[in-house]
C-alpha cells in the first residue's frame, strides 16, 4: 500500500496556466453614436508605452488549492523577464508540474502608464485574493476537471 501511495505521488503535479499580455495605452476601436452628419471625434493621446504582465494560477496536485503569481513590467516581456518569472514560482512549488500556456490580449483605453497600472494592479489583487474567481476560471476551461 505504501509503495502505491508513493508511486501516485510521483504521477500528482502541480498545474500552471501560464499566460503573458501587453496592455497599451492606445484607446480600443468601438462602435459609438453621434446625431446624423456629425462624425464623432474621439480624442486620445497617441503613445506606444505598455505595460507586460506574465501570469500564472497554479492548482496544488490534490486539486484543493489555487494561487495566482504575477508580475508586471514596463516593456516587452523577453526570454529573460519569462525566466525571472519562473525561477521563484519553480522554487515556490515543490514536485512535479504542467505547464498550460496561453497568449491573449486586454482591450483597454486608460489616460496614462500610471492608471493603466494600478487598473491592472486593482485586477490581480481582487483575482488573487478569491478563490471564487480563481476556481471560476478553472471551471469556465475545458480542461477534464472532477
Amino acid at each position: 500500500m505504501a509503495m502505491e501511495q508513493k508511486k501516485m505521488q510521483k504521477l500528482m503535479a502541480h498545474l500552471i496556466l501560464l499566460d503573458e499580455s501587453g496592455f497599451l495605452l492606445i484607446p480600443k476601436v468601438k462602435r459609438t453614436w453621434a446625431p446624423r452628419g456629425e462624425t464623432p471625434i474621439h480624442y486620445h493621446v497617441f503613445s506606444r508605452e505598455k505595460i507586460s504582465a506574465i501570469s500564472a494560477l497554479t492548482v496544488s496536485p490534490q486539486r484543493k488549492q489555487l494561487s495566482l503569481y504575477t508580475h508586471l513590467w514596463r516593456n516587452d516581456i523577453s526570454t529573460e523577464e519569462v525566466i525571472e518569472f519562473l525561477k521563484p514560482l519553480l522554487r515556490h512549488l515543490r514536485g512535479n508540474i504542467i505547464i498550460l500556456w496561453d497568449n491573449a490580449l486586454s482591450s483597454t483605453s486608460p489616460e496614462g502608464l500610471d492608471e493603466l497600472e494600478k487598473m491592472l494592479t486593482a485586477s490581480i489583487r481582487k483575482t488573487g485574493g478569491s478563490q471564487k474567481l480563481l476556481w471560476a476560471c478553472i471551471r469556465a476551461s475545458d480542461l477534464p476537471w472532477k
